[in-house]
């Protein structure tokens, strides 16, 4: 085992384990404040679109169809929308694993039963990069990122803590010996 003296952060687990292979589960953990405000907006949103075409519906097709950019922000609401709720729901409900073996690197994501994964071949990661990708400007939720770095880039883990980042970073940079850089913008000790 790597890094048996580290415990395991909140909503990781090791599926299984040997020096050159990995597969580590992860179900998002934490993020409350941002999950309840997207359901509060997606649920104040559709409600209020809902109950427009439900009370007025030829002044909901009018206002609909009065320009054609009309259209064009009703279509980028609904994608939002369907964006968000995919959001909240992965981050409720989904898994990814994450696992390496001899010859590749894959990232699979999976909700209710629905899935995709991407795979990279071991060769071509140079180096495990930590992002920080929240709590700046009129964010008040700091939060990190992990991603693999070769020929292509490929996202293990967004939003989440630093402990989580670190955790996981320092575990696949060790396993595929590969170098983890963490984020220059780190807080302080």
């Amino acid at each position: 085992m790597i890094h048996d003296d580290v415990k395991i952060p909140a909503g990781f687990s090791i599926l299984a384990e040997s020096p050159d292979e990995l597969r580590i589960a992860y179900r998002p953990a934490g993020m409350g404040c941002l999950l309840w405000f997207l359901v509060i907006c997606l649920a104040w949103v559709g409600d209020g679109m809902t109950y427009s075409a439900i009370s007025d519906p030829a002044g909901f097709r009018e206002l609909m169809f009065a320009h054609w950019l009309s259209v064009l922000a009703f279509a980028g609401c609904l994608s939002a929308m369907v964006y968000f709720t995919w959001f909240v729901m992965f981050h409720l409900f989904g898994e990814t694993v994450i696992s390496v073996t001899s010859d590749q690197v894959s990232v699979s994501r999976r909700l209710f039963g629905l899935g995709r994964t991407k795979s990279i071949p071991r060769s071509d990661v140079s180096h495990v990069e930590q992002i920080k990708d929240g709590g700046e400007g009129e964010d008040s939720f700091p939060s990190w990122g992990l991603r693999l770095v070769g020929r292509r880039k490929c996202w293990l883990i967004s939003r989440q803590s630093i402990e989580k980042s670190d955790w996981l970073g320092g575990r696949l940079a060790a396993i595929l010996r590969v170098e983890f850089r963490p984020s220059e913008k780190r807080p302080e000790a």
